[in-house]
């Protein structure tokens, strides 16, 4: 089943994983909004924020996350990471991060994971 009405956020700045994400999203069903120039209100309509943290500073990228929460409190947020410790973990939860998927990535579960999360957007819109 293909999700409806649910708008996704990629932030990256690999060019390849970007397309690849693009293309997994919208075969999902998702639409996927360019990051150039968004308004606060385009923000505040983004139902999943996919970040690749492997090429941001940690401060510059909770900051992004915090400006984001603060204009959309129902934002899920997946956090792309080589960092599998439990530092990197915590900040994770810190910042509101709903789920984190670590690279090396499988396809396959990325795939679901994105799937679950832009659902549970779908329904807490009907609600």
């Amino acid at each position: 089943m293909k999700v409806r009405n649910v708008q996704v956020l990629i932030k990256t700045e690999d060019k390849d994983l970007e397309e690849r994400l693009k293309k997994l999203v919208i075969k999902i069903g998702a639409r996927v909004v360019e990051t150039e120039n968004l308004s606060k209100d385009e923000l505040k309509k983004i139902d999943l924020l996919i970040i690749d943290t492997r090429e941001m500073e940690y401060e510059s990228m909770f900051e992004f996350i915090g400006e984001i929460r603060k204009l959309n409190n129902k934002i899920k947020i997946m956090w792309l990471t080589c960092k599998d410790n439990i530092k990197s973990s915590l900040l994770a939860m810190k910042v509101g991060v709903t789920e984190e998927v670590f690279f090396p990535i499988d396809v396959k579960t990325l795939k679901s994971k994105i799937k679950v999360l832009l659902e549970l957007s779908q329904r807490e819109k009907r609600e």
